[in-house]
């Protein structure tokens, strides 16, 4: 490793901010991906012993591709602080615990379930069994 190769390194190696962006192009590919998918034919049993139900991925391959709102949950992401920093030679994205309002510590999952979240349709998944 030379000289300028290990201070690109170390320059790197600090904790930097970080914006969320969700290119339109990769999104325009996500959703012809998604909205590309060739489904097998329906199940032969009424349950779920055969994984998951067809119906179940379909509505969740819709929402994904045509009802979800990406660049709403970029911009609430981008309301929180987002840095990245690099372990092991990998780029790491994290957000930094954040206070709640009783002054404890917030996990990543509770803040971010009230940023993003956007309901799934009503019927997609009722419960973790359902998936199979």
């Amino acid at each position: 490793m030379t000289e300028t190769t290990q201070q690109t390194r170390n320059d790197n190696a600090g904790i930097r901010p970080f914006k969320i962006v969700f290119p339109e192009s990769d999104l325009t590919d996500l959703r012809r991906r998604i909205n590309a998918t060739t489904w097998p034919e329906i199940e032969t049993v009424t349950d779920n012993s055969q994984g998951v139900r067809l119906a179940t991925m379909q509505n969740l391959a819709r929402y994904w591709g045509t009802d979800y709102d990406w660049h709403k949950c970029e911009a609430k992401l981008n309301t929180l602080p987002n840095f990245m920093t690099e372990i092991d030679g990998l780029d790491i994205h994290f957000i930094p615990p954040l206070l709640g309002e009783q002054g404890g510590l917030l996990r990543c999952e509770e803040h971010l379930d009230s940023v993003c979240h956007q309901r799934l349709p009503r019927r997609a998944v009722s419960s973790p069994a359902e998936l199979g």
